[in-house]
């Protein structure tokens, strides 16, 4: 079944950017970002459905694997490329999409962006190459997307070979309480305000609730259940990020559990820096409030959990990680 034939909730104002660009003169260049499981593939891949489109996504294999899977992609759409042919290189694959797309609009997608440049290191210099030579005015549509949020940003970052180049620039940010909600039509808003308080606005996640089911089952399914994917999306997510998530795993599981003053958070969770409270602000993990008599630099600010997920996985779910993992969760 294709995307096109399931349901889809929300994200109108980020398929709507990304029809506009595609609707635009010229080449496009598009920067997609937003944490893990965020929905950013499903997104991508409900606006290219019924599209001319090449979408690889990268797995992180060695840069002549990558080359020949997205040849592969490539022959499988185009055509015209001989049995067993590769690409020797990413520039080579760019100037050869903009010739084969014969002047019609054609969208290219690579999807985990940053893997590709793990294993072709100056992959960002040569897409800024191809960009400034033939890009702007191919009929190209590249998107570059990944999950990694910091490398992203930097993509655009003033010193970065990409920067000011994107013409569109897109990040993937969790449902709305209200969208949320439309995964459960059958629930009263009572219910849905729960499950929205548990597993905030991320689709992925909400997928998983069994509205048939009552909060205990669900909880013991989702959470009780050494093999369930919601118990290390909160790990996998601050890794991606964050690699030694350490510090940033002891500052959340400290303000999830009642700190709020920046020395209370450093104090309780033993970090030693304070530009992590700064990092997870960065990465919209925690929102940080001042009085409205203090300008927002102010030290006497208060923190808290931005996403329900994460405030409920560091208040209930960290701390019993060792019962879970045991499969004693129902004991």
């Amino acid at each position: 079944m294709s995307v096109g034939q399931q349901r889809f909730i929300g994200r109108a104002r980020e398929l709507a950017t990304l029809e506009d660009s595609f609707e635009a003169d010229g080449g496009q260049l598009c920067l997609v970002s937003g944490r893990r499981r965020i929905g950013k593939s499903y997104l991508l891949q409900r606006f290219v459905d019924s599209r001319r489109a090449i979408f690889y996504q990268a797995t992180r294999q060695a840069e002549g694997q990558e080359l020949l899977a997205f040849t592969r992609e490539v022959q499988a759409v185009l055509g015209g490329l001989p049995a067993g042919y590769a690409f020797p290189a990413w520039e080579a694959a760019l100037q050869y999409l903009d010739t084969a797309a014969g002047g019609e609009r054609l969208v290219v997608i690579l999807d985990e962006f940053p893997y590709l440049c793990d294993s072709t290191p100056g992959l960002a210099s040569v897409v800024q190459r191809w960009w400034d030579r033939r890009g702007r005015t191919s009929p190209l549509m590249l998107v570059l997307c990944g999950s990694a949020q910091s490398f992203m940003a930097d993509l655009d970052a003033g010193a970065a070979p990409l920067h000011q180049r994107f013409t569109r620039k897109l990040d993937v940010g969790p449902l709305t309480y209200r969208e949320a909600g439309e995964f459960f039509p059958m629930l009263s808003a009572a219910e849905r305000v729960r499950i929205f308080g548990i597993l905030g606005g991320t689709p992925l996640y909400l997928q998983q609730w069994r509205p048939e089911r009552n909060l205990r089952e669900n909880l013991l399914r989702l959470f009780g259940d050494p093999g369930s994917m919601l118990l290390d999306s909160a790990a996998l997510v601050l890794h991606t990020d964050l690699g030694d998530a350490t510090a940033a795993y002891r500052a959340l599981s400290a303000i999830a559990n009642g700190a709020a003053r920046r020395n209370e958070i450093l104090q309780k969770g033993a970090v030693t820096n304070e530009r992590v409270l700064q990092r997870l602000e960065d990465l919209r993990l925690v929102i940080k409030t001042v009085p409205i008599t203090e300008g927002v630099r102010s030290r006497r600010g208060f923190f808290k959990v931005a996403d329900p997920y994460f405030r409920f996985w560091f208040r209930f779910v960290e701390s019993n990680r060792a019962t879970i993992d045991r499969g004693s969760a129902n004991a």
